[in-house]
């Protein structure tokens, strides 16, 4: 790579780096004949060897426009390019690129804005790797599915021979399945393409010293995202949806049953899902406040707020999304915020800090079950029906409250002697009020 100033503009030089790299990467595993056919953990992890070449070439440039030092204004351009082509079949050349601009009206006042399209190559193991062992909680769609049941999917459910052994011996299916859904690789995927949209502003106010807040918010969308089907959007493809239950199904041929109709396998392929949506906003908060010979009090809070966090993909009628907002399985919370006050005098530091996560299910559609069942329960109440349950439960582990949990620390710097050699002690408490979420 070669970096320096290219040449000398008005504003200031222009400054930027340019290079090209070759890599090879290769990935090996090695595992016993017991571990290959699941005998140790009930998990097949098999051996497993692929590499990939790739070329690249990049650059980057930071571009003065215009500088203005008597009334501190600033005006910078930031680009950059990166190109890669990859030795896996279904992907092509990989670019990537970035546009910014960074505005400084006056002095303590910053406004930036950036749009990037980033490219990823899928890895080694989203590509190539053989089936691996894994256990998933999924529920079968085809629970409580007797001779005349008229739930979704359950026509189709019928057709496979051992639930309707089952049936015929018992009048009835329950799942019991074992949960076992193994992943795998995917040689048909392409690289995913995200677009990036970014605005910001930082500020520190003359008329306010030592304040500093910055604000940003952030638009990001992944097309052909690289990412796993949901077991239950799988299982739904398969028995609920406009193209027939069988082989000619893409979704039911990762399903298999055994003689009873139970579920012992459903394979979790990665595919090129067809959108990956997130956007929402950061605030960032920093104060200090001077108390003379008291020392100083410093203030920091952060909050995250997210506006939307979805996943597409296209099932076999058409496109299919998914909330992942506010579920436990991504992690993906609504708000997370943290803030912190730090008083420092001399050689001693006491901190006060905090962390708040907003409430969160353990899925959208275990609620959206929950949901139903407990309406088909009031019916029943309603009516007057003896077979109705009073005071219903709600099922645990399904709603999760918001969550505040407290630290607090002390520490004490003793300089030993002259030469600058110092011991510091520090003790201090994590989760003050015990709460366990």
């Amino acid at each position: 790579y070669m970096a320096g100033d290219l040449i000398e503009l008005p504003a200031g030089p222009l400054s930027a780096v340019f290079g090209m790299e070759y890599r090879k990467d290769t990935q090996k595993l090695r595992t016993n004949k017991e571990q290959q056919f699941g005998g140790v953990t009930f998990n097949v992890v098999p051996s497993f060897d692929a590499d990939v070449d790739v070329w690249e070439i990049f650059g980057e440039a930071a571009i003065p426009l215009l500088k203005d030092e008597k009334f501190a204004k600033s005006l910078t351009a930031e680009t950059s390019l990166r190109i890669a082509q990859y030795s896996f079949d279904n992907v092509d050349t990989v670019a990537s690129y970035k546009l910014g601009l960074s505005w400084q009206p006056s002095e303590g006042y910053l406004v930036r804005a950036n749009y990037a399209r980033a490219q990823r190559a899928p890895s080694i193991t989203e590509t190539l790797s053989p089936p691996r062992g894994d256990f998933d909680s999924f529920n079968d769609i085809c629970e409580e599915v007797t001779a005349t049941s008229t739930e979704a999917g359950h026509a189709s459910c019928r057709l496979e021979p051992g639930i309707a052994a089952t049936i015929a011996a018992d009048s009835i299916f329950l799942d019991g399945n074992n949960g076992y859904s193994p992943n795998t690789g995917n040689p048909e995927l392409t690289e995913e393409t995200a677009d990036t949209y970014t605005f910001g502003i930082t500020m520190s106010p003359a008329f306010i010293e030592n304040f500093n807040i910055a604000i940003d918010y952030y638009d990001i969308t992944v097309d052909d995202a690289i990412g796993q089907i949901a077991n239950e959007d799988i299982l739904r493809n398969c028995y609920d949806s406009s193209v027939a239950f069988g082989p000619d199904n893409s979704f039911c041929n990762d399903i298999r049953r055994d003689g009873d109709g139970q579920i012992i396998e459903i394979l979790q392929r990665e595919f090129n899902l067809s959108e990956l949506a997130t956007r929402g906003y950061d605030i960032a908060v920093a104060y200090r406040y001077d108390l003379g010979e008291y020392g100083n009090l410093k203030f920091k809070a952060d909050m995250n707020h997210v506006i939307e966090h979805s996943e597409s993909f296209v099932g076999n009628d058409g496109l299919e999304t998914v909330n992942n907002l506010g579920e436990l399985d991504t992690g993906i919370f609504a708000d997370i915020a943290s803030a912190s006050v730090a008083w420092r005098i001399n050689d001693w530091r006491v901190r006060w800090s905090t962390r708040f996560k907003s409430a969160i299910v353990d899925s959208h559609d275990r609620v959206d079950d929950h949901n139903e069942r407990f309406a088909e329960n009031q019916a029943l109440i309603d009516a007057g029906d003896p077979d109705a349950i009073l005071d219903a439960e709600v099922p645990l582990y399904l709603f999760y409250g918001s969550y505040i949990r407290h630290n607090i620390s002390v520490s004490y710097n003793w300089d030993i002697d002259d030469k600058g050699t110092e011991l510091r002690l520090f003790g201090g408490a994590n989760n003050v009020f015990d709460n366990k979420g």
